[in-house]
């Protein structure tokens, strides 16, 4: 009998560890600002993300103005699952910004805070950060539907990268370039996603809009 109490009572613990086990695995998979900004038990941080593409797309493809924009804007995106290759999720922009490193100018723009249709559509990415970071005296979209229809209103002839964003006129490119700028710094660039004060309006950036076009050619033959 008292054998089978010892026995009994091991198994428990067992059960009840692999259930910590399980419960941890799911908490780092699972989406949100926490499982994707700290270390958890699927292994994605933004630390990790950051590092890799600001190392990896640099020039014509470089994605985040700087790694503080970079951080700052993270959180907003869904964890995601490790390995995944499609989807908006920081787990397939940390794939791709790993693999950007042997083909940045195709994995770059994966990567980046717009997904370019592979980690995402780009109106989900830039809604995600938007919200996020700009809200209070800040805000500038009432909820997610007003700001998917204010973002699919741009147009989409430009390829996404910091160079070719800013200045690029009444392009999705140009309100991504904005957005990772109000991640790290909302009082100062939130306002420039707002349709009333916003720079990315066509004839605001005169010969420096066009320019933003050529670049976008350059960015897209890399």
């Amino acid at each position: 009998m008292k054998s089978a109490w010892i026995w009994a009572g091991a198994l428990a613990i067992s059960i009840s560890a692999a259930g910590c086990k399980t419960s941890d695995t799911m908490v780092g998979a699972g989406g949100g600002s926490d499982a994707s900004s700290s270390t958890g038990g699927n292994g994605l941080t933004c630390a990790s993300y950051c590092n890799k593409i600001m190392a990896h797309c640099i020039l014509q493809t470089q994605q985040y103005t700087t790694e503080a924009n970079c951080l700052a804007s993270c959180p907003a995106f869904p964890a995601g699952a490790v390995g995944a290759q499609m989807g908006n999720s920081l787990a397939c922009r940390t794939y791709h910004s790993g693999v950007a490193a042997e083909d940045p100018g195709t994995h770059c723009v994966h990567a980046g805070p717009g997904g370019d249709g592979v980690c995402g559509d780009p109106c989900d990415g830039y809604c995600e950060i938007a919200q996020s970071v700009c809200s209070g005296q800040n805000r500038v979209y009432a909820n997610p539907v007003e700001c998917q229809a204010a973002c699919k209103a741009r147009r989409t002839d430009i390829k996404y990268s910091v160079g070719t964003g800013f200045n690029s006129g009444n392009e999705l490119a140009c309100l991504l370039y904005y957005v990772q700028e109000a991640a790290a710094a909302p009082d100062d660039h939130c306002s420039d996603l707002a349709e009333a004060t916003t720079p990315c309006r066509d004839g605001l950036g005169g010969a420096g809009g066009a320019g933003g076009a050529g670049g976008a050619g350059g960015a897209g033959g890399i």
